[in-house]
């Protein structure tokens, strides 16, 4: 896998479509990343003006997060008190094949890597073939 952990990346598919974020966390295992970054949830919803009483479409947005699902909660008790429980949003991995890499620029990025007099290795860029910095 070409991706660390720090690494800018877009989203290329999926709700969260063309949302720029970072890296925290690599699962090198399951070919997956979780992505910290936050968009928009569009959806529509159905409501009766106040005035005519007319149907009318109403667009809402949610922020949320990239990969993020929404988790129930009970309410219990634990060492350090009371946890009121809820609806908490918690972050998922999605698969590397629906993120790229970006530049400095936010364009995507295609990885390559080459190795220097000293026999160090550093990850460039194909097109460019800048080195890709964390």
């Amino acid at each position: 896998m070409k991706l660390r952990t720090g690494d800018r990346v877009k989203v290329i598919a999926g709700p969260a479509k063309g949302v720029i974020g970072t890296i925290t966390t690599v699962f090198p295992d399951r070919n997956k990343v979780i992505v910290d970054a936050r968009y928009d949830k569009r959806t529509t919803e159905y409501v009766f003006d106040e005035v005519t009483g007319e149907p009318r479409k109403d667009v809402i947005t949610t922020p949320r997060m990239v990969g993020g699902v929404l988790r129930h909660l009970k309410p219990r008790q634990t060492a350090a008190g009371v946890d009121n429980g809820g609806i908490t949003e918690v972050a998922r991995p999605i698969h590397v094949s629906n993120v790229t890499l970006v530049d400095d620029n936010d364009k995507p990025v295609r990885v390559g890597s080459s190795t220097d007099a000293d026999g160090k290795r550093t990850r460039i860029g194909r097109k460019a073939g800048k080195e890709i910095k964390l």
